[in-house]
């Protein structure tokens, strides 16, 4: 499976968003009627194809779909045992997730919420240098502020 996902990726980095995304919705539904040790890697994948969709897509559908699986994936890690809310997984699908929201006027403020929420997990968790890392996103500088950064 993990081969798939790396198939789904590289693909995906090429710009061949029809044939990454359909690898990426195979793997998806492979890891989906499997259980246990198999859930993260679904919640991966629905992650990564959620980053694809946002990343190589510009229509609103395949925009809300992207949105519908980080929120997945969030929410699936921070329920997971030995993952959390503020597991390095679950930050990276937070911080996925507010980028796909700042795509939706409607869904701005949230997206500023959010970012905030994952800046302060990472100072928390991996100290405050390691915090400044993300900070050099323009998007999240321009959403935070500097004096955040």
């Amino acid at each position: 499976m993990n081969l798939a996902i790396e198939e789904a990726h590289h693909k995906g980095m090429k710009g061949q968003l029809v044939h990454a995304k359909k690898d990426y919705e195979a793997v998806v539904a492979d890891f989906e009627q499997l259980d246990g040790d198999h859930y993260l890697d679904t919640l991966t994948a629905q992650m990564n194809l959620g980053i694809l969709l946002s990343e190589r897509s510009h229509s609103a559908r395949e925009l809300k779909k992207a949105e519908y699986l980080l929120r997945q994936a969030v929410e699936g890690f921070e329920q997971a045992p030995h993952v959390g809310p503020r597991h390095e997984r679950t930050l990276t699908a937070k911080l996925n997730l507010a980028v796909v929201l700042t795509k939706h006027k409607d869904t701005t403020e949230q997206a500023v919420k959010l970012f905030r929420t994952v800046v302060e997990s990472f100072m928390e968790t991996l100290g405050a240098q390691t915090a400044a890392l993300p900070c050099q996103s323009p998007t999240l500088q321009l959403t935070l502020g500097h004096h955040r950064c």
